[in-house]
């Protein structure tokens, strides 16, 4: 009977070492999870920074194409009234 104990003692502590120790890799594999995911937030954050960078350079640059061709619309616009003044004007001394 007592050698049963002691087999059935010792049953239990390989047991429970097995568990520690699967334990053990499963919170080390944890950590190593997290530690990538903390990674890789950092890098997604890194990247939004630089989108956010890019777009408003963007945003810059789109603006200052806006003024450069405002005054150039405005002749524009100028031109296109003379010319259509002239036109009138053409036709109405050509009646």
């Amino acid at each position: 009977e007592k050698d049963d104990l002691e087999a059935r003692f010792n049953e239990v502590n390989e047991s429970a070492e097995r568990a520690s120790s699967q334990q053990s890799a499963l919170q080390q594999e944890l950590e190593r999870t997290r530690k990538q995911a903390n990674e890789a937030l950092k890098a997604m954050d890194s990247d939004r920074q630089q989108l956010r960078s890019a777009n408003n350079k963007l945003r810059d640059t789109i603006e200052d194409l806006r003024r450069s061709l405002e005054p150039k619309e405005n002749a524009l616009e100028a031109l296109q009234l003379s010319v259509a003044e002239k036109e009138q004007a053409k036709a109405y001394y050509t009646v």
